[in-house]
């Protein structure tokens, strides 16, 4: 049995995996989310995030996210 993410035997790609995830003023968490979503070994996969309007370091916690690498996409709030 393989694990779970690993590269399929015959080439093809991986299914792609939407993560969505709300926040607000979540910087004293969010890092390690992130972390935990960056260690995984499915390769392929996207993070969106709906901020409802944080007003804490959560934005640049996900823009240095975004900038490591990983596909993020950031929607403001609130609404």
């Amino acid at each position: 049995m393989k694990p779970i993410g690993s590269q399929p035997a015959d080439g093809t790609v991986p299914a792609h995996v939407a993560i969505l995830m709300a926040t607000y003023d979540g910087e004293a968490h969010l890092p390690a989310q992130l972390a935990s979503l960056a260690a995984q070994d499915h390769p392929n996969w996207s993070l969106v995030v709906s901020d409802d309007g944080s007003r804490d370091a959560t934005r640049r916690i996900l823009d240095d996210f975004a900038a490591a690498g990983h596909r993020v996409t950031v929607l403001p709030g609130p609404g």
